[in-house]
């Protein structure tokens, strides 16, 4: 009797042994499936804050005649591409520069075009001479297109603001993983702002 007994309690030992390994198993993967839904998040939001700062000037809008109001004293409404200064524009191209530079790239082509597996960020405007790859442009370059490119026409009253844009093809992205892409490619174009203009 007294050995059936320690047999019973040596049976029951042992069940309540694996019943706690057990559970211990269940909830280390539910810990660790936990985790990587949390990291996999994490990594979704730093990629859209990445994307957050190149494609912010990208999309449309509306807004009173950037222009001030029309001769006869009418106010238009502007509705178009998100309008980026020169300012704007070299602003972009600095920030990819940086970024370029974090993540060990200094490459002086100016005609280097980034791989779709790189993170290499280009940055160009459309129609213009030497408008590839403008974040790799000395100070002295950055200087001399916001000269010339300011204003529309600097001898007119009163000036008008020379806008550019990000056209709908104007953003390239890399895979960084099969769920997420990031920028690596944005190309603006001086835009027309009179022919937006209701």
């Amino acid at each position: 009797m007294e050995n059936a007994s320690k047999a019973l309690i040596m049976a029951a030992s042992v069940l309540l042994g694996v019943m706690i390994i057990t559970f211990a198993v269940y909830l280390f993967s539910i810990f660790a499936s936990q985790s990587g839904d949390i990291a996999d998040e994490m990594t979704e939001n730093r990629a859209i804050e990445y994307n957050t700062r190149f494609t912010k000037y990208y999309g449309r809008q509306q807004r009173d005649n950037p222009y001030g109001a029309e001769p006869d004293g009418t106010m238009k409404e502007y509705d178009g591409p998100i309008l980026c200064t020169v300012q704007d524009v070299i602003s972009l191209a600095k920030l990819a520069r940086n970024i370029n530079n974090d993540y060990g790239f200094y490459d002086d082509d100016d005609d280097y075009v980034g791989t779709d597996t790189e993170l290499y960020i280009n940055i160009n405007i459309s129609g213009i001479l030497n408008g590839n790859n403008i974040e790799n442009w000395s100070g002295n370059e950055f200087t001399n297109f916001i000269k010339e490119n300011t204003f529309i026409d600097d001898t007119a009253v009163p000036r008008q603001i020379k806008y550019f844009y990000i056209p709908d093809d104007g953003i390239r992205y890399v895979n960084s993983t099969d769920a997420i892409q990031l920028v690596n490619s944005v190309t603006f174009r001086e835009i027309d702002v009179t022919s937006y203009l209701s």
